[in-house]
This record gives C-alpha cells, sequence and structure tokens, in this order.
C-alpha cells in the first residue's frame, strides 16, 4: 500500500500546519515527508475522491478533509497549502489559495503555458509577503 507512516526527522518547536490539495501520485511524497518532521502538522487535505481522503486522514491523522478545494481554503490557520493536482488545475486553485490569503508550494510545472505562470506570479505579487513557491522536491 502506498500509504505509510515513519517519523526520524526532529527539528521544530513549533506546530507548522500544512494542507494538501490532491491525493494523487505525488502527493504521497509530501505527505511522508511533511509526517517526518517533528512539529509539522498535516492539517487538512482534500481530493475529489471520498475514499482515498478518508483513507489518507486514517493514515495520516488528519482531521480536516474536504472534497471541494475551496472550503478547504476557508480555513485560517494553515501556514502552507501545497498544491498536487494535475497540472492544468495549477494555475486556478494556486490564484485562488493566494487570493485566499494562503501561502502556497505548487507542484511542478507551475502552470501549462507562459501566461498562466505569469498569472500566478502576479496574483503572488498582490500578497504581502509574496507567498508562492513552485516545487523541486528534496527527498528526506
Amino acid at each position: 500500500m502506498w500509504l505509510q507512516k515513519r517519523k526520524f526527522f526532529d527539528m521544530a518547536q513549533t506546530v507548522f500546519r500544512v494542507a494538501i490539495i490532491g491525493l494523487g501520485y505525488i502527493s504521497k511524497t509530501h505527505l511522508d515527508n511533511f509526517d517526518k518532521i517533528a512539529g509539522v502538522e498535516i492539517a487538512a487535505i482534500c481530493d475529489v475522491s471520498d475514499i482515498r481522503v478518508r483513507e489518507c486522514a486514517r493514515v495520516y491523522d488528519v482531521k480536516h478533509v474536504f472534497l471541494d478545494y475551496r472550503e478547504l481554503l476557508g480555513l485560517q490557520n494553515l501556514d502552507l497549502v501545497v498544491i498536487c493536482v494535475p497540472n492544468n488545475l495549477h494555475e486556478r486553485m494556486t490564484i485562488d489559495a493566494l487570493n485566499a490569503g494562503q501561502n502556497v508550494l505548487c507542484e511542478k510545472p507551475m502552470a501549462t503555458n507562459l501566461k498562466g505562470a505569469h498569472a500566478m506570479l502576479e496574483a503572488s505579487a498582490q500578497c504581502r509577503p509574496p507567498a508562492l513557491m513552485s516545487a523541486y522536491l528534496i527527498l528526506l
């Protein structure tokens, strides 16, 4: 099974709250690595598959589960929202997350075209401080 827990990295003193949108293949890397870091809480998850959301919530002990990412974006105490959805959804979901006041880590590629990438950067530039990063994973 692709969902397994292992903790071995300890660095934080306070809780850093992460949300994951999209629970497909790449999300496992994010979930596993965030779960290994003491002080990081996977606070919320979202996917269009109810079965996938429930299983992931059970394995990673996630308290807030959503089938609609816009509801997740309404959470006020998140430190980071990670966008792990199909590439064609990166632009819309990232801009929505930034407009909701969330810090965003978007999986690569950032967008499917240059116009989309510029729109994402413009939305981030409106935030203070800018709050967008495109992911290149470092495995722990």
